[in-house]
């Protein structure tokens, strides 16, 4: 079946947002080299929208880059749409997570509220699918997609929904670690009674509809448009079309999502249960988790057989009782795979010093040698400079993963995690090291 090689996912426009996507005339930002409250020196502009303009900062206090969006004054006329904008900013702060750009403060420039925000270099998601001619090798749809749902269930978990989840609003930086960013902001817009409701295409039915929906249901809009994400990464192409805001509304509202196994040769059939189930007119029908609706995905896909032969796959864990648990888990993905488990990094670089292994795992935490320690003497090796390597933790902050991705790290792994996102991670980390 021929494939639409022009797709946009940003069109048709985010027409039901206050203000749409096109960036005001005269916008308010302050100009390069300009310091702010005394900390964040202006470094350059990084985009503008409808929104509101992102500009490049240094935080000179910290000594670190920074993002800094500053909201269109339209989202802040009134003194009491400005209060429950920084509360919501606050509570959104306390969301950590890797998959999620996190906030580090909020503060006011000529009567305007911007959000200081951590600054991730790399692509839109939508660039990335664009450069790729929106063609993804699955093991590679199937980690992004794992990283998005782990990044949404994070910010459910915390009490929040999203409301505009789309390709623009994800960053892959280093290590293909991808980041959601503005979060939060279309909720806190509805609450002030405007009409916010995200992106045509990505918009819930019944957001569409303007339906009230139960508490206990009101993070099935941002599964839903986790279905459109899916839809695109694995068939490459929008669930509904992009003809146009009509067409694309009255699919959503009347007709079943085609199956993503008719529109790409070679998807299991198996995938098509739960991204169509994603996808459902009724929030209700849909998976009430978003790691569910990732459990489900990966188990789909995890029968397919992969074209990495008998990798040797080295892990680092002090932890004894991990090893036949990891030894399981990369087993059933790579059933002719090679593990060797050690609880001694020391004697773990030792044996890849003489059998050179293919991926490697690493536990963070360990009394003899920490896992970042572990990842520099892996680098500084010529025969594991370029081996994958996957770091595993329970307890490593923003500042552990921007030190991992410097020191080399390819793929980060937080616990407790289930087999199913360590299977994802791994598949993707082989085959990139491949170069497919």
């Amino acid at each position: 079946m021929a494939r639409d090689r022009k797709l946009r996912f940003d069109a048709p426009t985010d027409v039901v947002t206050l203000v749409d996507d096109t960036p005001p005339s005269n916008p308010l930002a302050p100009e390069p080299g300009d310091l702010l409250e005394h900390v964040y020196r202006i470094l350059r502009l990084q985009g503008r929208g409808g929104g509101g303009t992102v500009m490049l900062a240094h935080d000179e206090t910290l000594d670190r880059l920074v993002a800094l969006k500053f909201l269109h004054p339209t989202l802040t006329e009134l003194e009491t749409q400005r209060t429950r904008f920084l509360n919501e900013a606050r509570a959104m702060a306390r969301i950590r997570h890797p998959n999620v750009v996190g906030i580090h403060g909020v503060g006011h420039w000529e009567g305007i509220p911007y959000l200081v925000m951590e600054y991730l270099a790399g692509p839109t998601l939508q660039a990335y699918l664009e450069d790729h001619d929106h063609e993804l090798a699955l093991d590679d749809a199937i980690g992004l997609f794992d990283q998005m749902c782990r990044g949404v269930a994070a910010i459910h978990e915390a009490g929040a929904t999203h409301n505009d989840l789309k390709p623009s609003n994800m960053i892959i930086g280093p290590a293909s670690r991808l980041g959601i960013t503005d979060f939060g902001l279309a909720e806190w817009a509805r609450k002030q009674g405007m009409r916010r409701g995200g992106t045509i295409g990505f918009i819930a039915p019944e957001i569409i509809r303007g339906e009230s929906v139960p508490a206990p249901l009101r993070t099935a809009a941002d599964i839903y448009s986790l279905g459109v994400l899916a839809f695109i990464l694995f068939a490459g192409r929008m669930p509904f079309g992009n003809d146009s805001i009509e067409g694309v509304v009255g699919r959503q509202l009347a007709t079943e999502s085609p199956k993503p196994s008719a529109l790409r040769p070679g998807l299991p059939r198996e995938l098509d249960e739960p991204v169509s189930q994603a996808l459902s007119r009724h929030p209700a029908a849909r998976p009430r988790r978003a790691d569910e609706l990732l459990r489900a995905c990966s188990d789909a896909l995890s029968g397919r057989s992969t074209s990495v032969i008998a990798p040797r796959i080295l892990a680092i864990e002090d932890d004894l009782v991990m090893h036949p648990w990891l030894e399981a888990s990369l087993h059933a993905v790579l059933p002719d795979a090679s593990v060797a488990c050690f609880a001694s990094p020391l004697a773990a670089l030792a044996d890849a010093k003489i059998n050179p292994p293919q991926l490697v795992i690493t536990d963070l935490n360990m009394p003899e040698m920490t896992g970042f320690e572990v990842v520099q003497a892996l680098r500084a090796r010529a025969h594991t400079r370029h081996v994958p390597i996957i770091a595993i933790t329970g307890s490593a902050g923003q500042d552990d993963w921007d030190r991992l991705t410097i020191l080399g790290a390819d793929g980060f792994l937080a616990k407790p995690f289930q087999p199913w996102a360590l299977r994802a991670v791994v598949r993707r980390m082989l085959v990139r090291a491949r170069g497919d």
